[in-house]
């Protein structure tokens, strides 16, 4: 792995691995040792807080370099468009 990053390094500026995730299985941690950084996808609604921590809790215990997190799946704070069928008013009351 080590020499194919190597590789890949002189060829590239950045080199993106899509592995397993780190709950489930442990093949993605050798890749995870070799890599300069990680970013974690959790889809709203669907991963586990209990999940969540657990793989934060491995990434560190694996020295990785947490980059960021992309929380995926999220919904837009505003569903409801001006002149699309909602209204708003004082009351609370949305769609008509």
């Amino acid at each position: 792995m080590k020499e194919l990053i190597n590789t890949l390094s002189n060829k590239y500026d950045y080199i993106i691995f899509d592995t397993p995730p780190v709950g489930i299985v442990i093949d993605s941690i050798p890749v995870i040792k070799q890599a300069d950084g990680v970013v974690m996808i959790v889809r709203d609604n669907v991963t586990d807080i209990t999940e969540y921590k657990k793989t934060i809790n491995i990434l560190k215990r694996s020295e990785a370099n947490i980059l960021g997190i992309i929380f995926n799946g999220v919904e837009s704070i505003s569903k409801h468009k001006y002149g699309n069928g909602y209204r708003y008013d004082y009351y609370g009351k949305g769609k008509y």
